[in-house]
C-alpha cells in the first residue's frame, strides 16, 4: 500500500508470486476507517495482479486486504491493520 500524504491518495496492489500468467481468483481492496466506509474493491480471474485500487483518506487511518486462490487448492490472505494516518 503507497499513500500521497500531500493530497491525501492511498493506493493498494496485490501482485502474484506464485502461479504467476495463470489466472486465479486475485483481490484487492482499500478501506478508510469508520463503520460506514465502504471498501474499494478490485477483484476477479487476474493473471499477474489485481489492482490498483484508490481511496481519498486525508486525516484519515486507512487498511487493506489482498488474497489469491490458487488451483490446487490453496489460498493466501492478509489483512493489515489501520495505518497511513495523515
Amino acid at each position: 500500500m503507497l499513500d500521497n500524504a500531500g493530497s491525501g491518495r492511498n493506493c493498494a496492489v496485490v501482485m502474484k508470486r506464485a502461479w504467476v500468467g495463470t489466472p486465479t481468483y486475485t483481490g484487492v481492496s482499500i478501506k478508510k476507517r469508520g463503520r460506514f466506509a465502504p471498501w474499494v474493491v478490485d477483484d476477479g480471474m487476474f493473471r499477474y495482479y489485481a489492482g490498483p485500487v484508490y481511496r481519498h483518506a486525508r486525516g484519515q487511518c486507512v487498511r487493506f486486504e489482498a488474497s489469491v486462490d490458487f488451483p490446487n487448492g490453496m489460498k493466501s490472505l492478509w489483512i493489515s491493520r489501520f495505518g497511513h494516518c495523515r
